[in-house]
């Protein structure tokens, strides 16, 4: 196979999408929004996989409670996994009678931590040998850091570590001042808000990207990270509106699931003040009736 470059000069570059074994990551939300991308872009081609390879060196990824050793993990593990889940995909494909290779590269996405506190990681690999994986470890993101939500971080780290699987110039890009571009390296978690909000690509990342012929791609980021195309929730036709029906509202949901106060905030919105105040009535009138039948009980007494 060619370069990464030439990879994506012909169609569409395929990464599969992993996320590690913990319920808060099965969200139907989640999922939607990240294949959402394969419709408002035509440089990456992305697709959910199993992630249930029997004793897989990934394992511990699907531990919200433990502390991971990245540089383990991103040196050994990672190229052993990569190794190992190609091949037992190609064998589950062969045994549905299915003739698709597998992906050359893959995002792993876990709400773990590394020990060092980075949220991304990813073993280096030779262009001749175009097969990789990223590891996306969201474990100290906090309801705190929100606005933007959860979900957008991820959609924004997704398109930042596809970009470095394609463009090796890209790949060392990472900057320490804090611009709003995808590629701040922000040494304090709480900054990476701006990258996600902003949806900005600076001069220099712009540059690597047209320096590995990519410029269709550097023109087009802006676009994509904008988000823009994700609409209101008012339309239900809209990746918004969709993502309200699967009962995530962009913009009130912080986490990878609503709180009983966002769902809250979600009802004021959708269902107007008449039906809001409604609500309250019915939440006053059963909280006297309550007082009244305690204070009838202990006349009684």
């Amino acid at each position: 196979m060619g370069s990464n470059t030439d990879a994506t000069a012909t169609g569409a570059q395929r990464i599969g999408i992993l996320f590690s074994n913990t319920e808060r990551l099965q969200a139907p939300a989640l999922r939607y929004l990240l294949l959402e991308l394969n419709s408002v872009q035509k440089h990456f081609e992305y697709e959910i996989l199993p992630n249930d390879m029997p004793e897989s060196p990934l394992e511990a990824l699907s531990n919200d409670r433990r502390r991971i050793e990245r540089k383990h993990l991103r040196d050994v593990q990672a190229p052993k996994f990569l190794v190992a889940y190609r091949e037992y995909l190609r064998k589950v494909a062969s045994g549905h009678k299915l003739q698709e290779e597998p992906p050359n590269f893959f995002i792993f996405i876990t709400m773990a931590t590394f020990i060092d506190d980075y949220y991304s990681t990813s073993p280096e690999f030779e262009l001749t040998d175009p097969n990789s994986i990223a590891i996306l470890a969201l474990g100290n993101w906090e309801r705190e850091m929100a606005p933007p939500s959860i979900l957008e971080c991820i959609l924004t780290m997704t398109i930042q570590d596809s970009l470095t699987f394609i463009s090796p110039s890209f790949r060392h890009s990472i900057h320490l001042g804090t611009k709003g571009c995808m590629c701040d390296f922000n040494a304090n978690p709480e900054d990476t808000k701006f990258k996600v909000l902003n949806g900005y690509l600076c001069t220099s990342c712009r540059s690597a990207l047209v320096k590995d012929g990519l410029s269709d791609l550097a023109d087009d980021i802006p676009r994509i990270l904008s988000k823009g195309w994700l609409g209101t929730r008012s339309d239900p036709g809209s990746p918004a509106g969709i993502l309200a029906h699967l009962k995530y509202d962009l913009f009130v949901t912080k986490g990878l699931s609503p709180t009983l106060w966002e769902r809250f905030q979600k009802t004021l919105a959708e269902d107007g003040t008449k039906q809001v105040l409604d609500l309250v009535g019915k939440i006053i009138l059963a909280l006297v009736l309550l007082y009244l039948s305690l204070h009838g009980i202990k006349l009684k007494q």
